[in-house]
């Protein structure tokens, strides 16, 4: 049984991936950023790990689209 059963469902995917990335990045890397006195360098690179992961994530479920 496949999950994904068509192509706009794949695109979907990807794009919440992508865009729980940006906000998984925002919140626990930008946010502190914002406040000096909250800086907490476990959180940072807690942040840009699970953001880079999601991303992934969304490129691969994303595929090869484009290739000429």
């Amino acid at each position: 049984m496949r999950i994904i059963r068509n192509d706009k469902q794949k695109e979907n995917l990807a794009k919440v991936c992508w865009d729980m990335g940006k906000v998984i990045f925002t919140i626990l890397v930008i946010t502190p950023l914002a406040k000096p006195e909250s800086v907490d360098l476990a959180g940072i690179i807690a942040g840009v790990v699970v953001g880079m992961l999601t991303w992934i994530l969304g490129f691969i479920v994303d595929g090869r689209e484009v290739q000429k």
